[in-house]
């Protein structure tokens, strides 16, 4: 299961962090309306071992936003 930790936003750095799996990416997205499409802001991975991920978007707006990180496995060739 993902689970996030305490989301902090300081000034216009907003920052999710989480305990990742190895061969998995993690990418953060934000909008700004549920009916927008999802921007990616940053992403890590694949993994090359568990540990913690740190996401951070630079440039989070003053009002209000829409968040979540993706997690996806990379295609095989």
């Amino acid at each position: 299961f993902l689970t996030l930790r305490p989301l902090s936003k300081t000034g216009s750095t907003f920052s999710a962090e989480c305990n990742g799996k190895a061969g998995r990416i993690y990418t953060l997205q934000r909008n700004s309306g549920l009916n927008t499409p999802w921007t990616a802001l940053s992403s890590e991975g694949p993994l090359a071992s568990d540990g913690t991920v740190s996401l951070i978007d630079q440039s989070a707006p003053g009002g209000a936003a829409y968040y979540r990180v993706e997690v996806s496995v990379p295609q095989l060739p």
